[in-house]
């Protein structure tokens, strides 16, 4: 995996916090740590259009059936190493 994929996995939680530490006590902006790193404006693109909308109950989503095939077709696959 990519250096850059990487780090916007690691710090994913607290990139995350934006949107809802405030409602539980928490710094929303405990990302801003982070401002000035070249993958800052990455982390949050990733957040705002790949995982706040999975919350957002009106969101238009495919149902779970949808993805069944999918899961099947990666979990069937013999396993590679190396």
């Amino acid at each position: 995996m990519s250096p850059r994929i990487t780090w916007i996995l690691r710090n994913h939680p607290i990139f995350s916090m934006y949107y809802y530490a405030h409602f539980v006590g928490g710094d929303r902006n405990v990302r801003e740590r982070f401002r000035g790193h070249e993958w800052f404006g990455d982390a949050v693109y990733f957040c705002e259009n790949y995982d706040e909308n999975c919350f957002d109950p009106d969101y238009d989503n495919l149902p779970m059936e949808h993805f069944e095939p999918m899961v099947h077709e990666v979990f069937g696959r013999e396993p590679t190493f190396g």
